[in-house]
């Protein structure tokens, strides 16, 4: 069993398998839409993915309050399988759209359909590991998390290969049901696994009463965290630091994110064809990642 391999005891094994199950699907529905996120990216041209970066930070600025804000009032066992089943309909939708618009309109559903993208990855991987961490204790993630992200990884390995050769013959926005399918299996796993826990908010588990629910959520989101934030970057080195390397990690990245796409732009003009290179560019890096972690 698992246990011969990895630090698994009894009676984690299930959980730990439909877990992984579960990151794997999130992760592959997401490597599926990547690419063609990128090719919706210069529909317009290169020179709008600026507009479309700009356009991202807006949404997430605008959505992440409210996400928190839910995060905060609603039980785990709503809360979870909520966002990723409005996660569905949104895709859903937008193929609806890609399909009903004229196709001189066609460009703001593509523009749209980034944007909702980059959104959709930022908040369901952190409800993934916001959910993994109620179900497991910390001596728990210590040993299993590893086995957890390996299922990720895995995931966005299968992803973008599916997107290597299903455009051909598919096209590209139908890509979304595929997407809509791994989503299926990670909200069967969600369904199992709270299910099996009953897992629920610490507010709701634990508080009772009023001043008790109000020390549970103290401290999620107001302004005055964000200012302690900003202070214990500025008065310590260390996190200094952290922050100039992030900045210019982003910087350096965004960059040659740019020029990836002036190249595929002038070069090859088929949506298909632009899905199924990011799609190849993503397969190979994310198998050399894994081979340089395994190995290296």
């Amino acid at each position: 069993g698992l246990g011969r391999w990895f630090d698994v005891r009894s009676g984690e094994a299930t959980t730990l398998i439909v877990s992984g199950l579960y990151f794997f699907s999130l992760l592959a529905s997401y490597g599926v839409l990547r690419p063609v996120r990128e090719a919706m990216g210069l529909s317009g041209g290169a020179d709008k993915l600026p507009w479309l970066f700009t356009g991202t930070m807006i949404a997430m600025i605008l959505v992440n309050p409210a996400f928190a804000w839910l995060v905060t009032r609603t039980r785990r066992r709503v809360f979870v399988p909520t966002v990723y089943a409005v996660s569905i309909a949104c895709l859903l939708g937008l193929w609806l759209a890609f399909e009903s618009v004229p196709k001189s309109r066609e460009i703001w559903i593509a523009y749209a359909f980034y944007v909702f993208v980059s959104v959709f990855n930022l908040f369901v991987v952190s409800v993934f590991w916001g959910f993994m961490a109620d179900l497991w204790r910390l001596e728990q993630a210590k040993r299993l998390y590893g086995v957890l992200g390996a299922g990720g990884t895995s995931g966005m390995i299968v992803g973008p290969w599916l997107a290597t050769w299903l455009p051909a013959r598919i096209g590209s926005v139908n890509l979304i049901f595929v997407s809509v399918a791994f989503l299926c299996v990670a909200l069967c796993c969600i369904a199992f696994l709270i299910a099996r826990h009953g897992v629920d908010t610490p507010r709701d588990s634990t508080a009772s009463s009023g001043e008790d629910r109000h020390a549970a959520t103290r401290g999620t989101g107001g302004a005055s965290d964000w200012f302690r934030g900003f202070s214990l970057v500025a008065r310590r080195p260390y996190l200094r630091w952290i922050a100039a390397y992030v900045l210019l990690h982003g910087a350096i990245g965004t960059f040659l994110y740019f020029q990836q796409g002036n190249l595929v732009d002038a070069t090859i003009h088929d949506r298909n064809q632009r899905t199924m290179l990011f799609a190849t560019i993503d397969l190979w890096s994310q198998s050399l990642t894994v081979f340089v972690q395994v190995f290296l």
